[in-house]
């Protein structure tokens, strides 16, 4: 008798990944993990948020600003709200 296992939503599984290669330090993986969660969901704070995480560690605070941005952008357009006050918190803390 075969069973079939149940696979996780590609979303949690991205989430976890993304999680997991941050916490790794390993950032170019950590970006393109959650690149990939945001051709599934562009509004997901989380994922922006990591990317800004991931750009500052790199030493690129200017691509964690423009995420921050392009994040602030979708979240008008697509649900017509500001993005999370830790978000923007992050984003005052590099534009400072």
């Amino acid at each position: 008798m075969v069973t079939s296992a149940r696979v996780p939503p590609p979303r949690v599984s991205l989430q976890t990944l993304m999680d997991h290669f941050f916490d790794k330090n390993r950032f170019p993986v950590c970006i393109d993990y959650a690149q990939r969660l945001l051709r599934i969901d562009s509004c997901h704070q989380d994922a922006h948020t990591t990317l800004m995480r991931s750009h500052i560690a790199q030493g690129k605070p200017e691509l964690a600003a423009r995420q921050y941005q392009a994040c602030s952008q979708v979240m008008k357009n697509e649900l017509n709200m500001s993005p999370s006050p830790e978000m923007t918190a992050l984003y005052l803390q590099i534009a400072g």
